[in-house]
């Protein structure tokens, strides 16, 4: 999930979490002291500014060039050959007036599978409009966990506890950017032009085509392999007890 100042997860210098997607307060956390205090600081800012970052762009629609050569270079079919994931049709749920602008495979490379995560984004030529997808499954067959503190939560999408940040681009275009968890796939929707009712009713659509993907959102049957030392490795109380009885 992109904005770890929300979600930490096996990824970080801190203890792996429990696999899958947990909320846990802040105060509840195992944080180093100065990870605690940046949290800290973004959820005043998040509170009294609409955003972690009081209102100041750090990422959304920066890498627009590099991941327009990269879909140029590789082709939307190619890149989808190498993920692990079924990824979010964007096309299909913003509509025609939207064209493919850039993507990326991204996250974790899955063993024997692919890459976890698929970046895009879309843009309407007419209406200026953009609108960047960043998506990721954790692993959670592989012993993958995130933690996810409930206090930056200040929306839903759907049933799904989510985080809006509202700013302003150079020219004052509404700029939003919206987190949150459905299932195992973690999703950070970043929008230029949109109101914050219609990014949360575009998340609404792209949750619940999450929800109907098979196999949890993986492109093929994904399960706990008590043959697959990294599975045992990554988890090892129930590894070693599967395979005890597999045994």
């Amino acid at each position: 999930m992109a904005g770890g100042s929300v979600v930490t997860g096996s990824q970080s210098p801190l203890p792996i979490p429990e696999p899958g997607i947990r909320y846990v307060p802040l105060a509840l956390q195992n944080l180093p002291d100065g990870w605690r205090d940046d949290l800290a600081a973004k959820l005043a800012a998040l509170h009294e500014t609409g955003s972690m970052s009081r209102g100041k762009l750090t990422h959304e629609f920066l890498s627009m060039d590099y991941m327009a050569e990269n879909l140029r270079k590789h082709g939307l079919g190619k890149l989808h050959t190498q993920l692990a994931i079924s990824p979010t049709d964007l096309q299909a749920v913003l509509g025609p007036a939207f064209q493919l602008l850039g993507a990326d495979v991204q996250a974790k490379q899955v063993l024997d599978r692919g890459f976890s995560g698929f970046f895009q984004v879309l843009g309407n030529a007419s209406t200026d409009v953009l609108v960047e997808l960043s998506e990721r499954q954790v692993d959670v067959p592989g012993g993958d966990g995130l933690v996810i503190a409930p206090e930056f939560n200040n929306t839903q999408v759907g049933a799904s506890p989510a985080t809006i940040e509202s700013l302003s681009d150079e020219r004052g275009a509404p700029v939003r950017n919206l987190q949150w968890a459905t299932g195992d796939r973690t999703f950070h929707l970043s929008t230029k032009g949109l109101s914050t009712a219609e990014v949360l009713l575009l998340a609404q659509s792209v949750a619940s085509r999450f929800t109907q993907m098979p196999f949890e959102g993986w492109r093929k049957p994904y399960a706990l392999d008590v043959e697959n030392p990294l599975h045992r490795i990554s988890r090892p109380g129930l590894e070693q007890g599967a395979a005890a009885k597999a045994r």
